[in-house]
């Protein structure tokens, strides 16, 4: 897209305010629309369809052995990448707030400035990855370097998209929003499965973790060009009103920053934990249990991604927001219970249908993870809700019991269900702090 010239600058600014406005108002005025959670469900079950896909054909090509040894270096990841959802957040959050005021050059430069700084981050965080390789895979009994050297490279493009992601759900862009994870998903399929098919047995782990990094690049290029409309124009800046502060941005990082630290390493720790304590089919056995009860953690995840940008633009306009956390946690506690339930009916049809009878092992694992989730997906949406509307009690308990859960799991691990009732027994724990937390404050607040 060509740069507009000057003289024409103000007009389409007023236009792309006047539209945001629109949206604003038929947004906000409103908890959950059922069109628009109808929709992004939707969209996110193929996401969800993909990548479960990706776990059972990387389950039934690799076996429980290289599956064991894929799924601790994604756990690794993912509890590495915390700062990658802590960005998202921050993004989603300020605009959001933006998008409520019309203020469109803010969110232009807040996400020009975050793509510079993330790239940076994601540089650095890449180099010092390769430089322990060695000591991640001493620990995690992995007897080659170059799967964790290829994992590294997954950090430039994954600190780059959140921004960018965290922007169109900040603009209430739920459509794109979706588009942009579910394609991950249906790249990270495709490219995983077809290096995986062509290579011998020594490198199929090696290939499966560059899929992953592969099919992160494609999303990155898919929300830019999403965003290219807004990046591309000029905007008055001669207002003072412009000014974005950066400060009161980056104070805010700190208790997501925390928060995503302590969630995710609550419920992705256990999985490296077995890892380093017991064999690696025994691994392959949790881990694929786990995989599976993992839907109840994700699939609910709709709610939180429309919730969020809807309670912080609420707040922003000083309007109640508990009827959209009512309702949000309603719709979770359905759905997680709804599952749960066949967990523990169908056990057996599920665990074959997805992972086949090599993992038939991990069945009566299944139904303790589905109550766990349940738990954790309830904790999801009040931390977020409490994120949103910068109450941040929650953050001395949160590291409280996520500190505890490591320590019990170094002392009680005698059998991996000591792993899965610790993980279930902090959930819960959670549980009853946060809704005591977020009613008792908020009662205070929209009295």
């Amino acid at each position: 897209m060509s740069e507009i010239d000057s003289s024409h600058s103000e007009t389409e600014t007023s236009v792309v305010v006047a539209d945001s406005s629109a949206l604003i108002e038929e947004s906000s005025h409103h908890s959950l629309n059922l069109k628009e959670t109808g929709l992004l469900f939707f969209i996110m079950m193929i996401g969800n369809f993909f990548n479960y896909l990706f776990a059972v054909s990387m389950a039934r090509m690799l076996g429980p052995e290289g599956y064991a040894v894929l799924m601790s270096l994604f756990s690794l990841f993912i509890v590495l990448a915390v700062p990658i959802g802590t960005i998202q957040t921050v993004t989603t959050k300020y605009i959001a707030e933006f998008f409520a005021k019309s203020e469109m050059f803010k969110i232009k430069k807040l996400v020009l400035k975050l793509l510079k700084n993330m790239l940076g981050m994601g540089v650095g965080l890449c180099l010092i990855l390769m430089l322990a390789s060695k000591l991640i895979a001493n620990y995690l009994h992995i007897e080659t370097i170059m799967p964790i050297l290829i994992l590294s490279t997954i950090f430039i493009p994954s600190f780059l998209t959140p921004v960018t992601r965290g922007a169109l759900q900040g603009l209430q862009r739920f459509l794109g929003f979706g588009i942009s994870g579910t394609g991950e998903s249906m790249l990270r399929f495709v490219f995983s499965v077809a290096l995986v098919s062509i290579v011998s047995t020594q490198l199929k782990v090696n290939v499966a973790i560059l899929g992953i990094a592969l099919s992160c690049v494609g999303s990155f290029i898919y929300t830019v060009l999403l965003l290219k409309p807004i990046l591309s124009k000029k905007y008055d800046i001669d207002n003072k009103n412009n000014d974005i502060k950066f400060k009161d941005i980056y104070s805010y990082s700190y208790p997501v920053v925390v928060t995503l630290l302590c969630f995710t390493a609550l419920t992705n720790i256990d999985l490296i934990m077995v890892k380093h304590f017991f064999s690696t089919v025994e691994t392959g056995y949790y881990a694929g249990a786990e995989m599976i009860g993992k839907i109840v953690l994700y699939l609910p995840s709709t709610i939180v991604i429309l919730m969020f940008p809807k309670v912080a633009s609420l707040n922003t306009q000083n309007k109640d927001p508990r009827p959209i956390l009512i309702k949000s946690l309603l719709i979770v506690t359905a759905v997680c219970l709804g599952i749960t339930f066949c967990y523990f009916a169908f056990p057996e049809p599920i665990v074959l249908l997805l992972f086949g009878k090599q993992f038939i092992s991990g069945i009566p694992l299944l139904w303790l993870f589905g109550v766990a989730m349940t738990f954790y997906s309830l904790v999801n949406i009040l931390l977020m809700y409490q994120l949103s509307v910068h109450k941040f009690k929650f953050i001395v308990p949160l590291i409280f019991v996520a500190v505890l859960q490591v320590v019990l799991f170094q002392f009680l691990h005698s059998t991996i269900f000591h792993i899965l009732y610790i993980l279930l027994g902090s959930g819960f724990l959670l549980f009853l702090i946060n809704m005591f937390l977020v009613f008792k404050q908020d009662k205070k607040s929209y009295a």
